[in-house]
């Protein structure tokens, strides 16, 4: 509790990821490494294979932290136990996750007709089906 409170007093996460991003390691490039680790083949078959269940994408199957998986399950309660207990507001409701995971919505969305690259996340789901 007191670590969310100090956050949003200091604005903690913004500098901190403005810091990260400064160095030269971007949200996006961050997540590209990150989502090219879970398509290792023992990562993949435990951890990201549900991901890619079905063979095409909607704004459905993204989620900051995975759609339906356990991670997300476990932010759920966190964030339901911290709301009812303690009256808190969820800590993935902040401008920076929402936007990522509006991002991540576009991201899954396949367009009727691509002229420049805008499917390239949707066609991915396309071809990795293992």
């Amino acid at each position: 509790v007191w670590i969310w409170l100090l956050d949003w007093q200091l604005g903690l996460t913004l500098k901190l990821s403005d810091l990260i991003s400064n160095c030269g390691a971007h949200w996006a490039e961050l997540f590209y490494t990150q989502h090219r680790m879970a398509h290792l083949p023992k990562v993949y078959e435990h951890a990201h294979k549900l991901h890619h269940y079905l063979h095409g994408t909607l704004a459905f199957d993204a989620h900051i932290y995975g759609n339906g998986m356990p991670e997300e399950f476990f932010f759920l309660l966190v964030e339901l136990s911290c709301g009812t207990l303690f009256g808190l507001i969820p800590a993935t409701l902040n401008r920076l996750i929402i936007q990522y995971s509006i991002d991540n919505k576009f991201g899954h969305t396949q367009k009727p007709e691509d002229t420049c690259g805008d499917n390239f996340h949707a066609d991915h789901h396309l071809l990795h089906v293992k």
